[in-house]
C-alpha cells in the first residue's frame, strides 16, 4: 500500500472527524511533508478533503474520486475517467473532445454543472448533491437504432441504483428514472452520424442522478416532480460505488443494446404502460393511454376514439390525477 493509500484509509476511517497532520504522520511513521504531499495528491484525484485550523484534515461525505471509481470497475481498462469540480455541461465538454478524436470509453464526471441540459434544450438543474456524468462511445450502429442507447442506459442506471442503493426505480419513456412517483435521474444522448454510411460516428450519453437532496431543497420549478435517492447524509463514498456500477452495467448492455432481453427489461420497468398520459403534438396536448413499448423501443399509444399511435420520440408527461 502506497503512502497516499495509507493516508486515505486513515482519514476515511475517521468517519468525517478531523485528524491532525501530526497524528497522521506519527501513526503512519512518515514525515509531515509526506502527509501534505499525499493530501494534495488525493485532492487531485477528486477526494474532497478539508483542512480545519487546529483540528486537521477531514473528508467530506459526498466526494467523487476517479481512483476509487476505478477500483470498483469490473473491467478497469474499459474507461478513462476524469473528475472535475465544476463545468458548464459534461455532455458539451465530451462532445467537444469527441470532435477532436477522443477515444471510446472517455468518462467525465462533475460535482457541479453550471449549464446542465436536458432533452429539447431544457435546463437540467445540477445542484450540489447530484452525480453528473457523461460517457463517450463509438458504437458500430446505424443512426436509426440510436434510441437503443438511451433505453439501454436507462436499464443500466436502474440496475445500478437498485443494486448499490437498494432503491426501487422505474423508467418513464424514454429517458427518465422515477422512484415514488418522482424523477430521480435524467438521461440525454447526443451524437454525430456519417451521412454517407448512415452510421453513428459517436454518441455522448449524459446521466444526471439526484443522489442527495440539495441543502436548499430543489429549485421551485422542479420541486414537485424531483426527488433524490437519499434525503440527506448519503453513505460515505456512495457516489463512487454508484458511478462504477452504472459503468459496469453500461458496458454489458452496450455490447448489444438492441437485444430483446434488454428491451423486455425496459418494458417491464416502464411506469407508463396502462396509464393515461399526455403527448405533445404541434404544440398541443392530447390525452392518450399507453398500450405498450414495442421491440424497437417505440411507445404505442391509444386515443380515446381508438386510434393507435406509434412514437419513437416526443414528449410524454404523466397525467396528474
Amino acid at each position: 500500500m502506497t503512502t497516499k493509500e495509507r493516508v486515505l484509509e486513515l482519514i476515511k476511517n475517521e468517519g468525517g472527524n478531523a485528524v491532525s497532520g501530526e497524528n497522521i504522520a506519527k501513526t503512519l511513521g512518515i514525515s509531515r511533508a509526506a502527509v501534505w504531499k499525499a493530501i494534495n495528491s488525493l485532492r487531485k484525484d477528486g477526494y474532497s478533503i478539508s483542512a480545519v485550523t487546529n483540528k486537521g484534515y477531514s473528508m467530506d461525505g459526498d466526494y467523487i474520486s476517479a481512483s476509487e471509481i476505478e477500483a470498483y470497475l469490473t473491467d478497469k481498462s474499459r474507461y478513462t475517467i476524469t473528475v472535475l469540480k465544476e463545468i458548464d455541461s459534461t455532455n458539451t465538454y465530451l462532445k467537444s473532445t469527441a470532435e477532436k478524436g477522443e477515444k471510446d470509453g472517455a468518462v467525465v464526471i462533475a460535482e457541479d454543472q453550471t449549464a446542465g441540459r436536458g432533452r429539447l434544450g431544457r435546463r437540467f438543474y445540477s445542484d450540489k448533491g447530484g452525480l453528473y456524468m457523461s460517457i463517450l462511445i463509438r458504437p458500430d450502429m446505424p443512426t436509426e437504432r440510436s434510441l437503443f442507447i438511451t433505453t439501454g442506459t436507462a436499464v443500466a442506471v436502474s440496475r445500478a441504483i437498485e443494486k448499490v442503493c437498494g432503491k426501487k426505480v422505474g423508467i418513464k419513456w424514454v429517458n427518465d428514472i422515477f422512484t415514488h412517483g418522482k424523477k430521480v435521474c435524467g438521461i440525454l444522448t447526443e451524437g454525430a452520424s456519417d451521412f454517407e454510411t448512415g452510421r453513428l460516428q459517436y454518441a455522448v450519453v449524459g446521466i444526471g442522478i439526484n443522489v442527495t437532496e440539495p441543502k436548499n431543497k430543489f429549485n421551485e420549478e422542479i420541486a414537485d416532480i424531483a426527488t433524490a435517492i437519499y434525503e440527506k447524509d448519503e453513505p460515505r463514498g456512495i457516489k463512487n460505488q454508484l458511478t462504477a456500477e452504472v459503468l459496469n452495467q453500461f458496458s454489458e448492455i452496450m455490447k448489444a443494446p438492441d437485444d430483446k432481453t434488454i428491451i423486455d427489461e425496459y418494458r417491464t420497468r416502464s411506469i407508463l404502460i396502462g396509464k393515461e398520459v399526455y403527448i405533445t403534438e404541434n404544440n398541443r396536448m392530447k390525452k392518450v393511454t399507453v398500450v405498450d413499448i414495442d421491440d424497437t423501443a417505440a411507445i404505442i399509444l391509444k386515443t380515446d376514439d381508438g386510434e393507435i399511435i406509434k412514437k419513437t420520440s416526443g414528449e410524454i408527461s404523466i397525467k396528474v390525477k
